[in-house]
């Protein structure tokens, strides 16, 4: 199962975010190392965390996937980070995603960018 989402950019920020769903239905535990896109200079893995009643988001090395279960990165949580657009990513379009995993396994898709 793997769904996947982007959030449109807003001016004159030139970063967006996106969020997904992806069962390991494998074997082995899994952990997502890394994510990328043309369309963007720099992505990061991103968590979100309470931090003296506030809201901060920080830079993670890795998602971990046990065997049979679900990563979910989702608003308000964890998610993929994407900084220096190569232009604004609208309402619509289609953003080619590479996730990058261990064990060497790399999974390609299409995000939708939508409003939500």
């Amino acid at each position: 199962m793997l769904e996947i989402w982007a959030r449109p950019s807003r001016p004159p920020h030139e970063n967006s975010a996106a969020f997904l769903r992806v069962k390991n239905s494998g074997g082995i535990p899994l952990q997502l190392l890394s994510a990328s896109t043309p369309r963007a200079a720099i992505t990061e893995l991103h968590s979100m965390e309470l931090v003296d009643d506030t809201m901060k988001m920080r830079r993670v090395d890795s998602f971990s996937i046990a065997v049979g279960e679900t990563l979910v990165l989702e608003p308000g949580g964890n998610h993929l980070m994407f900084f220096e657009l190569d232009q604004p990513w609208i309402d619509g379009e289609s953003i080619p995603i590479t996730l990058e995993f261990s064990e060497g396994h790399t999974l390609k898709m299409q995000a939708t960018v939508k409003v939500q």
